[in-house]
């Protein structure tokens, strides 16, 4: 704005000057009466415009200089700082932002290297479930319980679930030793100890017998399922003395343990003897009449049962005596006798 003000100062002057010179040569032509007096007086107001608009030109500079130019001055100097204050502003952002951007990279660093070890574990855990067998054998899945653990079943080892731990997956058994593992009532627990000899029968196979020995007896019964019916079963493990091929994991057993080993003594039917008033009564045939009689039991097993006192050998006593008292159903009658070696379960 100056510089068009001292612009305008000199052309305003200039043309001042060009007046002034024109209207010299005017009045000069005047004098001698060449040009008219109208064309005088117009070269001298254009000499007066001239002034005018020198003046003019010289004002605007003299305000511009006091009051205009002061305001820019001020006014682009408040813009100036508060250009500097908004640099600082953007700087402090751009810090911030540079912070805040390291801060996100570090993080996602820390993510990154957590991620790689997580992977790295579980490559490791990967290969650490690889077994590898030195030997042929066997490998049972964890679900083939066998038939007492079967009723409370564990969840179903299946791909993609998970695992707890110590949750057993799989078993490797060691078929050159095989074991017979049976459910005793808690009835008959008491009988059945340690090194007591069984004998083995297989389902799959039954004309072949297995010789075998108690090696463990459970001192907890079993847990129960829902079809128990309250009865306590313990376990009780049989080792097999004399295993072969075709014996396999998983087979259904039965096994009859001797428990206790009677020679020479006195034996009947068990269904030959009745319960009655905490009394135990046969029916023996004398000279054709039938006597109810009472007598002392010991030992029994599933078919047989030991007297001690009451009954004499040879005596024939009543077979069915439920059927004979409830009906007149044709009595049969049993030899008792002496029973040698007859073993007790």
């Amino acid at each position: 704005m100056h510089d068009k003000l001292r612009d305008a100062i000199t052309l305003a002057k200039a043309k001042l000057a060009r007046a002034q010179d024109k209207c010299a040569s005017t009045q000069k032509l005047y004098d001698v009466e060449y040009v008219s007096l109208m064309e005088l007086e117009g070269d001298k107001l254009d000499v007066e415009s001239s002034k005018v608009q020198h003046q003019h030109a010289l004002t605007e500079l003299e305000l511009f200089m006091t009051y205009d130019f002061p305001k820019d001055v001020t006014r682009l100097f408040s813009d100036y700082r508060e250009e500097l204050r908004e640099l600082d502003r953007i700087r402090a952002r751009a810090r911030a932002r540079e912070a805040q951007a390291r801060s996100k990279v570090a993080a996602k660093e820390a993510q990154l290297n957590w991620a790689q070890e997580r992977v790295r574990k579980h490559e490791k855990q990967i290969a650490a479930c690889v077994i590898r067998a030195t030997a042929p054998g066997l490998v049972i899945h964890a679900s083939g319980r066998d038939i007492f653990e079967r009723v409370i079943p564990e969840r179903e080892i299946r791909e993609g679930m998970i695992v707890r731990r110590g949750q057993k997956i799989i078993t490797m058994p060691d078929t050159s030793e095989m074991v017979a593992q049976l459910g005793v009532s808690e009835t008959a627990i008491h009988k059945v100890r340690k090194e007591q000899q069984a004998t083995i029968t297989i389902d799959a196979f039954p004309g072949r017998t297995y010789q075998g020995k108690v090696s463990h007896v459970s001192q907890l019964p079993n847990p129960q399922g829902p079809f128990s019916g309250g009865i306590k079963v313990y376990l009780v493990r049989v080792d097999v003395v004399n295993p072969d091929e075709g014996l396999k994991p998983g087979m259904s057993a039965k096994a009859e343990i001797v428990v206790e080993h009677l020679s020479n003594v006195l034996a009947i039917p068990i269904q030959c003897i009745v319960s009655q008033d905490d009394k135990n009564i046969c029916y023996v045939k004398t000279n054709d009449q039938i006597e109810e009689r009472e007598v002392a039991t010991g030992s029994y097993s599933e078919t047989f049962v030991h007297i001690t006192s009451g009954l004499a050998e040879g005596e024939s006593i009543l077979l069915n005596p439920f059927r004979y008292r409830q009906t007149s159903h044709p009595a049969r009658f049993y030899d008792s006798g002496h029973r040698p070696e007859k073993k007790t379960q």
